[in-house]
């Protein structure tokens, strides 16, 4: 069994680790967090190691998973990950629910009560927060995330590094280009270009994602 590296113990890291329950940690015999920036050595009664006071011990049984709600941030780290040779994991929640078809790719993390549709592709280090509902044959793009309580239609696609944000929903069919935001409750009717920021009801564009940043 290895050892499952939570990197970051901000918010969504303590508050995955606060509701997995004993048969969501099950797959690992020690779960640690990995932050470069928390000066506190245990949280949420869990070590807590900088990225290379892990190197130093020299742990090759390690995978990760990547707790950062900022897409642009995931994939720098999931990079950073792979470059010294880790491997990534992958949580799955006992009360989530996926079809047996749809295929979650390693560092993807599906929260708890949230629903995968048949057909669904969920690619590498996406976060599908609590709640969400991805429908039937929709695609969604390395590092994203989905946020809580969202609802995704059937055959959309979303690009890489896009965030939707809480309570969204996307309508059947409709694609959402890469490195996009959308806002918080919006509904989304017609299609989205790259590197855009839309919301409301129905979502309209706002600006230019230029940062490629959700938290400025």
């Amino acid at each position: 069994m290895s050892v499952l590296c939570i990197y970051c113990a901000g918010g969504l890291g303590r508050d995955l680790l606060a509701l997995m329950q004993p048969e969501d940690m099950l797959h690992w015999k020690e779960i640690v967090f990995i932050d470069d920036v928390s000066t506190e050595k245990v949280v949420n009664q869990t070590k807590v190691l900088t990225f290379q006071e892990l190197l130093d011990r020299k742990k090759d049984d390690c995978e990760f998973v990547i707790l950062n709600g900022e897409p642009l941030y995931r994939e720098q780290l999931y990079q950073k990950v792979i470059k010294h040779g880790f491997c990534m994991g992958k949580i799955i929640f006992g009360s989530s629910v996926s079809a047996s078809d749809a295929v979650i790719k390693e560092g993807s993390i599906i929260h708890c009560q949230s629903i995968i549709s048949s057909g669904a592709l969920i690619q590498e280090n996406v976060f599908v927060g609590k709640k969400a509902m991805v429908g039937h044959d929709v695609t969604v793009g390395k590092h994203s995330v989905i946020s809580a309580c969202s609802y995704v239609g059937g055959w959309v696609n979303i690009g890489e590094e896009s965030f939707i944000g809480a309570g969204a929903a996307i309508r059947d069919r409709v694609t959402i280009g890469k490195r996009c935001i959308i806002g918080i409750g919006s509904v989304v009717t017609k299609d989205v270009q790259d590197n855009t920021v839309v919301a409301g009801n129905p979502a309209r564009v706002l600006r230019k994602n230029d940062s490629y940043k959700v938290f400025e």
